[in-house]
């Protein structure tokens, strides 16, 4: 497990940002957000889409989007759709 700073936000909707320190799983594509807490989360294949920033060591950001099934109502009926989130996300290893 690394041990990484990070910084994940939606796009167009800049009250949701989550900060801190987190892990970086043995298989390098999923972050492990509040560890060890009753509300860890773990954020799959985001890891794959970041790529290093230039001239910061150590330093990587990227974008990666996540589909969520909903349930809406229409007039009588509940219609399940699929609903597209994108994520704006950088993080920093820490030694």
């Amino acid at each position: 497990m690394i041990k990484v700073a990070y910084r994940l936000t939606k796009v167009n909707d800049f009250n949701y940002v989550k900060k801190g320190i987190g892990f970086i799983s043995n298989s390098k594509e999923d972050l492990i957000l509040y560890p060890n807490t009753q509300f860890e989360k773990v954020i799959e294949d985001c890891i794959r889409y970041c790529y290093p920033i230039p001239y910061r060591s150590g330093e990587f950001k990227g974008s990666f989007t996540q589909y969520v099934d909903c349930d809406f109502q229409v007039k009588d009926s509940i219609e399940t759709k699929e609903i597209e989130i994108e994520y704006r996300f950088w993080y920093k290893i820490l030694d």
